[in-house]
């Protein structure tokens, strides 16, 4: 989504950047004044109305629903820049939130700053970002505006498949809670190399030292960034800008003859990609020597950064037998007859993820609560967004994988959903032809437009051309903002948040107390099911329900699949 930004703030952005480029140890000042200008806070706050995580409250409670109107935008306008000039502006603690991590039973904490903090964040995320694009290095991708997750597999896709350098041995970075164990001092030092504006330094530090609340529990933060603020990313990148550098010196920053000199002495040389706290590590030495350079990384990470190199999870591997790098399985493949070639695929995890979206959407609990048409509408959107994710990799074969799979949810889900139905009747209600003459899956959306499955075979492979780019801010456009990738949508949904499921839950419970929590039939209390005698009748009617176990549930139906109901469950 695009987001309004003025001339005026354009102007600055460029500004900043033209000096940092123009002179790399140069250190600002002067940029308190920056934040005193109303339309530099106006942009900052339509950038933040604009993100996803506005309907989120923090401590106070306020979100993007108390900000509408314009009468409302410009008292919180006014609020911050009276704060702020006052200088009794103080960062609040962020509402922590414990969100899974993609693929993982792990979760990971979320930190929620309040509606104005977020616009202060934003506004300081505004005049640092321009500056440190400038030093920023192009081995880095994550959380940088135009930029994307394939622009570090493409550095890896262009390569290790080349026959003159052979770097095949994979170091897979994984730093243990990076986020959280930053160090502030350290942090706030690195700050200092670039703005001399005390203030704005202290601001920061106020807003890393604000504390967390959690469960109405506060705690203080003596370390790390709160991932959930808008400046955190940028902070991340900045503190881990230092790893970047440190880098250099084993072959990205080296001299052509400095490489062959390494060579000679079969030290090897090493190609680094890093997004956010994920990084790999291509090397084209023998594999003790990547071990050696393993070890140094942890050690530059402890003493330097204070940060800890898991060594269980950094793995040394060989490109031919794979690995993981940002939801894509990379493996160097070489056939007997044909040229070697990389093959990028979705990984594992990413493909179970995406099973569990469209399980969780058709799961068979709740189905008669459910519409047709909502359910199609949500799978599309998971299809779309997982398959557009992946486009640019080899996933055809997968696709059509994939399709199958959720045609056969689908089915299910509807036999499920209508239990009085054949499989032959729900096919010649639901299985229509597309308007590319194919079977699929349809209903009418809102009883009025057809709406058709998605297929993720319809999605083409797209190839995807790596743009370097120094500085994006010194260019005339709008600055692109990132952002977080997600190969599935991240609307939620399922049959327990609809009035109508809500009504049944109160329905069973009233039928489970008349029947005293009791099986009708053989008396026991485990496992009850409400089993409707009319499948057609009213589902909602005392006189047309009984509480029956899962094992007396199941004879039912199949006693009335031959005609015949027990007279027991009258």
């Amino acid at each position: 989504m695009s987001k309004p930004i003025s001339n005026d703030v354009l102007k600055i952005q460029r500004g900043l950047a033209r000096k940092a480029m123009a002179s790399p140890s140069h250190r600002f000042e002067k940029l308190w004044r920056v934040l005193y200008q109303e339309d530099w806070l106006k942009t900052a706050q339509a950038h933040v109305l604009s993100n996803k995580g506005a309907r989120t409250p923090g401590v106070d409670g306020v979100t993007k629903k108390d900000l509408q109107a314009e009468t409302q935008k410009a008292a919180q306008i006014a609020r911050i820049l009276e704060n702020l000039k006052s200088g009794k502006y103080r960062p609040q603690p962020v509402r922590r939130k414990d969100i899974p991590k993609p693929g993982k039973k792990e979760t990971r904490p979320l930190g929620i700053p309040t509606m104005d903090d977020r616009v202060v964040q934003e506004a300081v995320r505004m005049m640092l970002e321009p500056i440190w694009e400038s030093d920023f290095l192009e081995c880095s991708s994550g959380f940088r505006p135009g930029r994307k997750t394939w622009d570090a597999i493409s550095e890896i896709y262009n390569r290790i498949p080349n026959s003159h350098n052979r770097h095949h041995w994979i170091i897979e970075g994984d730093i243990r809670k990076c986020f959280d164990r930053i160090n502030h001092n350290i942090l706030l030092k690195l700050i200092e190399k670039r703005v001399n504006d005390r203030r704005i330094v202290n601001l920061i530090a106020g807003m890393l030292k604000a504390g967390v609340m959690d469960d109405g529990i506060f705690a203080r933060t003596e370390e790390g960034t709160p991932q959930g603020g808008p400046i955190s990313p940028l902070l991340a990148n900045i503190y881990l800008h230092e790893l970047d550098v440190w880098m250099q010196r084993h072959g990205p920053g080296l001299t052509p003859s400095q490489k062959r000199q390494r060579r000679t002495k079969h030290i090897g040389n090493a190609i680094y990609v890093r997004y956010a706290d994920d990084f790999v590590i291509l090397w084209n030495g023998p594999r003790s020597t990547a071990e050696a350079l393993r070890e140094e990384l942890r050690l530059f990470l402890t003493n330097e950064l204070h940060l800890e190199l898991s060594l269980e999870k950094t793995k040394i591997t060989h490109a031919t037998e794979g690995f993981d790098f940002l939801g894509y399985h990379v493996q160097y493949m070489r056939p007997k007859d044909n040229k070697p070639w990389l093959r990028v695929t979705p990984n594992h995890r990413s493909i179970e993820r995406f099973k569990g979206r469209i399980r969780k959407i058709t799961q068979s609990r709740g189905a008669s609560f459910t519409r047709e048409d909502d359910v199609i509408r949500l799978i599309n959107a998971v299809v779309r967004g997982w398959g557009n994710y992946y486009r640019n990799c080899n996933f055809t074969e997968l696709a059509q994988v994939m399709d199958r799979f959720v045609w056969f949810r689908v089915q299910n889900y509807l036999y499920k959903k209508h239990k009085g139905l054949s499989l032959e009747e729900i096919y010649n209600q639901y299985c229509v032809r597309d308007p590319k003459g194919r079977k699929a899956w349809a209903a009418k959306w809102r009883s009025t437009q057809m709406l058709y499955l998605a297929k993720m075979t319809d999605i083409k492979k797209v190839k995807y051309h790596h743009q370097n780019q120094p500085n994006p801010y010194l260019g005339e456009e709008p600055v692109p903002t990132y952002e977080d990738e997600n190969p599935l949508p991240d609307e939620t949904w399922t049959a327990r948040e609809t009035d109508r499921y809500l009504a049944a839950q109160n329905f069973r419970d009233e039928i489970f107390s008349r029947d005293k929590g009791q099986c009708v039939s053989c008396h026991t209390s485990d496992n009850l099911h409400v089993h409707h005698l009319n499948p057609k009748g009213d589902r909602f009617d005392p006189e047309n329900a009984v509480t029956l176990c899962s094992k007396c549930h199941q004879k039912a139906h199949q006693k009335r699949g031959e005609g015949i109901f027990p007279s027991v469950f009258w």
